[in-house]
Parts: structure tokens; sequence; C-alpha cells
């Protein structure tokens, strides 16, 4: 079974397992050690298990197991780019073994490991020395955090439960409100005050209460976050953004995002770091406002790979020419105000998304008050509109000749299109005309795909 965007796992010791069929699991939470059989093997769970993109393991032994140490050994050197490692061994009694040093350093040790936490920690003399093997070795670790278990009662292990639960709450809510406020609630508490470090949204907005930029907050925070996968990224800068803010740069703090997007008014000639075109987790991609996409040379094939929805303004297309999104499966454009030259561009685009299902277009900010638009039919058919385009939805249609021109490609040329959603305002309609003539003017325009369904619709507001 091939799983290639499923992200995160449980599992427990006992069970046959393989994830050699999942390049973007990230994130496992492992009740992980060895078992005995009849003949009393011992039966090592992690050996020959590939995590190539793992970044945070939680590891729970279980409350027997005194091997888990060499296991844990084995499933790091398996796990290359691994950021987080977090042991929680509150509920194993058994006195561990680490008696073998390893003949090897795990790669992660010497190139990755960031942050590094054991719950439930009591000093005993093979913990120690696992716990010197981890410190001697990690040549990167910024965080270690050690929490020991003075004793073993029921009521503790109740009060974990519900510190880990409310850590979970607090997590939740925290992500669904803006980072600036989530800071600042969180400071008014000490114990709680670094909570906000690892939530996995943050979200800058720039309002026009806003007396001066967020630049320097945003900056700041995305240096101390400390979470290895952020879900989404946003960030949207207003009028009062300084010139000199490097947006690029604070953006590659989180370079492991699955949602990014970017709005910088004021910020024209601002750029994508480089790390960020082959970043293997990021799905969602938004930008709101002219930003350079300057893919170097050396990763032509490979930019953008992992990206599967997008959003661009007009200017931001035009970007884009020549860069590859080999997995994009929707894309929404907005073309800006008095640009005239958009369809090229989305021509363009449309050859470099070969598995496009989905293409949204919006002109409601667009108007050919300065100039009309420009189209000239593309010498060949993009690949996926022959292959994979199903759904096409043109929100402000307004039926200049060059949108009919676009319209008619689009679906004379789409093989598998099965829906299209075509919507307008009245007062775009001329006066010669109405709402039906101009539906029967699109119903009558050949179809490739004869079972699509043509929707259309009025907004007289």
């Amino acid at each position: 079974m091939f799983l290639p965007r499923f992200a995160g796992i449980k599992a427990r010791s006992g069970n046959n397992c393989s994830f050699k069929n999942m390049p973007c699991l990230d994130v496992v939470v492992v009740n992980v050690g060895s078992f005995h059989s009849d003949s009393n093997d011992k039966v090592t769970f992690c050996k020959g298990i590939d995590f190539s993109q793992l970044i945070e393991l939680k590891l729970q032994p279980e409350y027997s197991d005194n091997h888990w140490m060499e296991s844990l050994v084995h499933l790091l050197h398996n796990s290359l780019k691994l950021r987080v490692l977090m042991i929680d061994s509150v509920c194993n009694y058994s006195s561990p073994l680490f008696s073998n040093q390893p003949s090897s350093v795990p790669e992660c040790l010497l190139s990755h490991l960031e942050i590094f936490e054991w719950e439930g920690y009591e000093g005993e003399r093979e913990e120690k020395k696992f716990l010197a093997y981890i410190l001697a070795n990690s040549k990167n670790l910024k965080t270690v955090g050690i929490s020991p278990i003075p004793f073993y009662n029921e009521n503790r292990l109740e009060s974990e439960r519900e510190l880990k639960e409310e850590l979970k709450s607090m997590y939740r809510i925290l992500s669904q409100i803006p980072t600036k406020d989530a800071v600042t609630t969180m400071i008014l508490s000490k114990r709680w005050r670094f909570v906000w470090t690892m939530v996995h949204n943050l979200d800058y907005e720039e309002t026009d209460r806003d007396k001066k930029s967020i630049w320097d907050f945003v900056d700041k925070s995305l240096q101390l976050h400390k979470a290895p996968i952020l879900e989404r990224l946003s960030i949207q800068l207003g009028e009062h953004c300084p010139v000199y803010a490097d947006v690029g740069k604070c953006v590659s703090h989180a370079i492991e995002v699955r949602e990014l997007y970017l709005e910088c008014v004021n910020l024209y000639d601002m750029s994508l770091p480089k790390r960020l075109y082959k970043c293997e987790t990021l799905v969602k991609l938004t930008l709101g406002r002219p930003i350079l996409v300057d893919v170097p040379s050396s990763f032509i094939m490979t930019y953008f790979s992992s990206v599967v929805c997008l959003e661009l303004d007009s200017t931001d297309v035009a970007l884009c020419n020549g860069t590859n999104f080999s997995r994009l499966m929707e894309l929404k454009l907005w073309p800006k105000f008095s640009d005239n030259h958009w369809l090229e561009p989305l021509m363009h685009l449309l050859h470099n998304s070969p598995k496009l299902r989905a293409l949204k277009i919006n002109t409601d900010y667009n108007n050919d008050n300065f100039s009309p638009l420009l189209w000239n039919e593309p010498s060949s058919v993009p690949g996926c509109m022959l292959s994979h385009l199903e759904f096409f939805e043109w929100i402000e249609y307004r039926g200049r000749r060059a949108e009919k021109e676009l319209l008619a490609y689009i679906l004379a040329n789409s093989m598998c299109l099965k829906t299209v959603e075509i919507s307008t305002k009245s007062w775009y309609i001329p006066d010669e005309n109405s709402p039906e003539k101009m539906k029967d003017e699109l119903e009558s325009m050949y179809r490739a795909s004869t079972s699509s369904q043509l929707m259309f619709s009025v907004d007289r507001d």
C-alpha cells in the first residue's frame, strides 16, 4: 500500500508494520520496544524500518521492557532527519539496559537533532549512560528538558494525564486565534508563557487598527518558535511594513510548513527562501502580492514537488513562468486591477501543472478600463486539460471578448471536465443582452466532455 501524504502514526510494539511506502511520514508516536517469543528470542521492533522524512518522535517504552534503549538507537539510525526526540518512561518499571554503546553515531544526532525531552527520568546507571550518549553526540542540540519522577502513585499519573489534556486544549485554542493575541495571553502566566512556541498554526495579520508594523514581532517570535512542523503559517503585512523587512529569511525559520500564505503590500522585490522550493511538507501555497519565484537551476524538476493547492494573483502567475508544479491539483487565480496580460502566463502555468484537476478564476478585482484583455491561443494544449481537469469555475465572468475566447478554449480542450460553474453580476451584462442570452451563449459553446454540467448564476445585488 502506498500512502504518499500520510504524515502521522501511532504504533505499539508487537505489531508487524512497514513504513517504507510512507515518504511523507514526519510524526510518529510509538509504544516501542522488544518482546519475546516462546523460544525467548528477542525481537526488536524497529530494525529495518526506514523513516526517511521523520522529524518528530515520541517514545513510550512498555512497562516491562528493559531493552527499549537499544531499540531506540536502531530507530535513530533509520531516522536521518529527526529534529525532536521525546521519551516518556513514566509507565516503565523495569531497569533499562544500555550495556553496548553503538559502534557508530546515528546521523540525526550529528546533524539534525535540536530538541530532546525525557519525562520519567530516574537517574539510574543505564539511564545516565544513555543520556550522556545523547548529549555527547548531538552536535546541533538547542533544548534539553529532563523531568524526573520522585515516586509513583495513581494520583500522579492522573495529574500527568490531566496536564497533557490541558496542554492539548491550549494548543487547540491558541491555534485558532491570531498569534499576537496568543503570545500576549500566555506571557501573563509564568507557568504557560512558552506554550505558544509549540503551537502548530501561526497567523500574523497587520490590520488598519495597527498604528505601526507588526514586522519586528513576526521576526522575533518566529525565531523563538520551536514546533518542528507548522500546519499553517500566514504572514500579512500592510503599508506600515518597513522596506528592510526580510520576510524570506523570516520564513526560513519555519521552513517545515504544510500551508503558507504570504501577502506583503510594500515589499515588491521580495523573494521566497530557496530552501522552500524543496520543502517536502508544503501542500498549499498562497501568494497575495508580487513575490519573486526564482527557482535555482539545480532544483529543476524537484521544486515545489509537494504543493497540491496554489493561490495566486495575476502578477505572481507571471513570476511563476518555468516553475514546475508536478503534483498541483487545485489552482485559484485572482487577476488584479488593470492587469490585461494574465491570460498568457496562466497558459504557461497550466502547461507546468500536468495533474491539475480544479481551476478557479475570480476576476472581481480586474477591469479593462485601461486596455482590453490580450489573448493568443497557445500552439499546444496543456496536458492537464487533456487528461486531468475535472472542475472549472469562473467568478465575476463578464463576457468580454478575450474572456469568451479563453472560456471556449478551456471547454473545447478539457476532455475530462465534469463541472463548469460560471457566475456574473447583473451590471456586467450589456443592455442589449439578458441573463438568458448570456446563458444560451455559454451553453452553445462546444464542450469536449459531453458529460460535463454547466451551471450559470447571476448576482442581482
